[in-house]
């Protein structure tokens, strides 16, 4: 899965002809990798619950306890989310720290007549 997520993201960087394309681009790849997060969370949340012996209406309060509780879910998501704003503000700057030493493509326009 990271592989494939990697190929996409280098497929992006590649194909897509500016700068902001590239990040609406990341954006959506990062906001689908986190709903794969989130389920993959679910299912094995689901899996305790039921690797319990619980029937499927009564959940018991053992298997309850067990289960990562919805604060504790928030308080990883907002950690998440803090951590995915500080990597993509780095990536920002990296970019344009490239770009300003004329190594990036995404803002040089060629112009026949300028040369």
């Amino acid at each position: 899965m990271a592989a494939g997520t990697y190929w996409m993201l280098m497929w992006g960087y590649l194909v897509l002809p500016s700068g902001q394309w590239f990040a609406a681009f990341l954006a959506i790849m990062m906001s689908i990798m986190l709903v794969f997060w989130v389920t993959e969370a679910t299912e094995a949340t689901q899996a305790t619950i039921h690797s319990e012996g619980a029937p499927d209406n009564d959940v018991s309060a053992e298997a309850l306890a067990a289960a990562p509780s919805l604060e504790d879910s928030v308080l990883r998501l907002d950690s998440l989310k803090s951590e995915l704003k500080a990597q993509y503000a780095q990536f920002g700057r990296d970019q344009s720290l490239l770009n300003s030493k004329s190594l990036g493509s995404w803002h040089r326009t060629r112009n026949p007549r300028t040369r």
